[in-house]
Order: C-alpha cells, then sequence, then structure tokens
C-alpha cells in the first residue's frame, strides 16, 4: 500500500505524492527519465473546478495525468 508523503497545491493544480515501498524491478523504470529507481514513487495531479451541482469548488483529475517514478522527476514535472 502507497503512502502519500507529500501533497501540494500548485495555482489549479494539486499533486499527491506517494511511496510505493518498492523499486523498478516491481513498476519498472521511471516514467519521466526512463532509468532505474531503487524507489519509485507515484505522483497523482487533479485539477480544480467549480461543481455547478453542489456549488462549490472541488477537483477532478479529468484531463490531469498520473506518473511514476523517481521523486525529483515527478516533482519537476508540475505545472
Amino acid at each position: 500500500m502507497s503512502e502519500i508523503i507529500e501533497e501540494v497545491i500548485r495555482g489549479n493544480y494539486k499533486y499527491k505524492l506517494s511511496r510505493t515501498g518498492y523499486g523498478s524491478d516491481r513498476y519498472g523504470v521511471c516514467d519521466i527519465c526512463g532509468k532505474w529507481a531503487d524507489s519509485v514513487y507515484i505522483q497523482s495531479e487533479m485539477k480544480r473546478y467549480f461543481d455547478p451541482v453542489n456549488r462549490r469548488w472541488s477537483w477532478t483529475y479529468e484531463g490531469c495525468e498520473t506518473h511514476m517514478g523517481h521523486k525529483e522527476c515527478l516533482t519537476k514535472i508540475r505545472r
């Protein structure tokens, strides 16, 4: 089970970074740089939107990306 280690909001985007507890031997190479990783992380991106039904701001995964790889590579691709 992955452990969330960081949650960051940058403008209209929110990122959750989690530690998988495994390396490239289980998940393959880094999605960003294509190199082997001793520790693989997963980053989920969410976008802020206004929900007209509930009439409030919320978060969606629609049009966003999820990647796995080195922590440093994942944090560099944030918008």
